[in-house]
């Protein structure tokens, strides 16, 4: 069936299997058509509904005249019994073309799925990954929905995947699952999805607010003394609006009238301290939630936070190639864990915890205090570790594990170890930190770095450090290597090539964050330009959904897996890669670009929800109700690699001069 709006073609039992916009120039199957590997194909059916005995279910679609596309699902109780709905007991699946395959084909024919399950105004965004609209999205004109789950491709045990197979890049098929209720033999429940099109976010949210209220908020994590701040808008006459955060009524500030209904503002005060506020507001007949969450003051949660690491997640065994190392902890078991296995082992991302501790050192201002001295004893095991086990001090070499050991090699390690010695020199003054930091990036060159997108280049600190403490010559030869590897990327544009995904957030920031670094050491236009360009496909990642779990979080639906106890694929909200957005946004910020400040601040925060107050850590929340039928909704057990996102926030927010990191060359002159 076709529409002016809409093609929806359906196969032989009426199943749509492809949704198109007419007028779409790269004519893009919003519904995934990929072969399925694991999953059965019904699996991937779209609206294949899966309800309890006793339920039977209707599915009727149309187009409207004026131009959106409809889908209602009704469920009736048929028993002769009263049927008790819970949580994930009903399914609609939505198998939305959210997965990764060569930068190309994604930009233009793949989505990111942002989805915000808020009883009955729930929405779902899906954007283009290249940004070029169409973009389709979805309200909940009727009905309920509480969350959602996943079904998704997943290694088997014993059976190795088709040839090319990376089972990080499929996010998999959405199960929306309506909110729990009483169903008396002969009752029903209706739901009713209302598909648009639309250009953007703001787009999106303009649509949306005609049939649900829609909240915004600058950010959703808050620290004591601070007033949680937000909005909800709908298109109505109405300004009865009714808002409470658990029982406790929360008045409207004020109302400001908007082109065709009203916005309402509100000012709460956090009563309890720190914690979890939830708002529930009812507007036009429609209820939807925000949630917040209010941690300890900053260098509070850092502090405990290494002092946690430094008193269990430290390996002190006489005679292990891992004493001094900083491991994954089980918060489950409470014990230190290690594995070779390269997501759990001594070296790798886990460095982050090395950092934090120094970056706690430098800034701590009472340094004859015992714990600064334990902190103190701790780095200098960490640093020892690292030269006997990881780091050639004489050439600069990087390697995965203890014992040098290269089972895989790997670029990533070069830049993080850089910064740690970086750290280490902004901490005792010591050069010969600062040239080991310098020996690592040399032979990051030396293998092939200028090829590849890596995370957390440390280019302006480098550079300026090595000119202020007079090795000019040199810096300008390491500037001369990174400005090598921004031109590079300048010819790459937006083809990106694969790395451990072969596509993803974390790509594309280091992209960004690579070119607005050789603008800011060369102010050389060119690398600024195309740095914006990379900066416009990393806001396409970003969550916006009213939930501090969820808003300004780019997605990691594999680390889970990867990297925590439960070994479990599935949308992981929040992580700490999100923050690397925060970086290039505040360093946008600080080259004097407008309108980015509020979204670095949003994007720092987005991930602090991974530290608890007691100085325990997560290194993935896995958000969905389920995934592949278990159930999910939890905080791994293991404190990982979660501690670049605490690093990143306080690179900016601690005392004293800003991080080199964002130094631009105007301050070396």
């Amino acid at each position: 069936m076709k529409q002016k709006t809409f093609s929806v073609i359906e196969d032989n039992s009426g199943n749509p299997v492809a949704i198109i916009h007419p007028n779409d120039p790269f004519a893009m199957n919003w519904i995934d058509d990929s072969p399925a590997i694991n999953l059965s194909p019904s699996q991937k059916q779209w609206g294949k509904i899966s309800a309890p005995e006793g339920i039977s279910h209707q599915v009727k679609r149309e187009h409207t005249d004026d131009g959106f596309f409809l889908e209602h699902y009704t469920f009736r109780n048929i028993s002769d019994w009263d049927i008790y709905i819970q949580h994930g007991d009903i399914g609609i699946s939505l198998p939305l073309c959210d997965r990764y395959d060569n930068a190309k084909t994604c930009a233009e024919q793949h989505c990111h799925v942002h989805l915000w399950c808020a009883e009955e105004a729930t929405w779902l965004m899906a954007l283009r990954m290249g940004g070029n609209a169409p973009h389709l999205g979805m309200v909940l004109e009727h009905g309920s929905i509480s969350n959602y789950s996943q079904h998704r491709e997943v290694p088997i045990a014993g059976v190795e995947p088709p040839q090319g197979v990376n089972f990080s890049d499929y996010r998999g098929v959405f199960v929306l699952h309506p909110s729990p209720c009483v169903l008396l033999p002969g009752d029903e429940i209706k739901l009713t999805f209302r598909w648009f099109w639309h250009q953007g976010k703001d787009d999106f949210f303009t649509t949306a607010a005609c049939f649900v209220p829609v909240v915004k908020a600058p950010w959703y994590v808050l620290f004591p003394d601070e007033k949680i701040c937000f909005s909800a808008e709908c298109e109505t006459e109405s300004t009865e609006i009714s808002v409470s955060c658990e029982c406790r009524p929360v008045a409207v500030q004020r109302f400001e009238k908007t082109l065709n209904g009203y916005r309402a503002h509100f000012v709460d005060v956090p009563d309890k301290g720190e914690g979890e506020y939830l708002y529930r507001i009812c507007w036009q007949g429609k209820s939807t939630l925000a949630r917040f969450l209010v941690q300890p003051e900053a260098s509070k949660l850092q502090q405990r936070r290494c002092e946690f690491i430094a008193q269990r997640q430290q390996c002190l065994t006489p005679g292990s190639r891992a004493e001094g190392a900083f491991l994954v902890y089980d918060n489950e078991a409470n014990q230190l864990f290690y594995s070779h296995e390269h997501d759990h082992n001594a070296g790798r991302e886990r460095v982050a915890m090395g950092l934090l501790l120094v970056q706690y050192l430098r800034h701590c201002p009472e340094r004859t205090t015992d714990n600064y001295q334990r902190l103190s004893a701790s780095v200098e095991r960490y640093d020892s570790f690292i030269r006997r086990e990881l780091v050639e001090s004489d050439t600069g070499r990087v390697h995965n594990d203890v014992g040098y050991n290269d089972d895989i090699f790997r670029l990533y390690n070069y830049p993080w170890f850089a910064e740690f010695f970086i750290e280490l020199y902004l901490w005792k003054g010591d050069v010969q930190n600062l040239l080991l930091a310098l020996r690592i990036m040399e032979d990051f060159y030396h293998r092939g770095g200028e090829k590849f997108y890596a995370i957390g280049m440390p280019i302006a600190s480098l550079y300026s450090l090595l000119v202020k403490a007079g090795y000019a010559d040199r810096a300008e030869q390491i500037r001369e290597r990174f400005l090598e590897h921004a031109q590079r990327l300048v010819q790459n544009g937006t083809h990106y090539p694969a790395h451990e995904v072969t596509f993803e957030q974390s790509i594309v920031a280091p992209a960004a964050w690579i070119l607005l670094q050789a603008y800011a050491i060369s102010h050389d236009p060119l690398y600024l330009s195309h740095g914006l360009r990379h900066v416009k496909l990393l806001e396409l990642f970003q969550n916006p959904a009213p939930d501090y779990r969820l808003f300004a979080n780019s997605n990691r639906h594999w680390d889970g897996f990867w990297f925590g106890k439960r070994r479990t694929f599935g949308d992981t909200f929040p992580h700490y890669w999100s923050a690397l957005n925060a970086d290039v946004y505040h360093l946008l910020d600080v080259l004097g670009k407008p309108g980015f400040a509020e979204k670095a601040q949003a994007s720092y925060r987005a991930v602090l929800s991974l530290y608890s107050a007691d100085g325990s850590a997560s290194c993935a929340y896995l958000f969905p109700f389920s995934v592949n039928g278990i159930a999910t909704d939890f905080a791994d057990p293991y404190a990982n690699d979660q501690d670049w996102g605490l690093w990143f926030f306080l690179r900016t927010h601690s005392p004293g001069a800003p991080h080199p990191c964002f130094f631009t060359i105007d301050s070396l002159r």
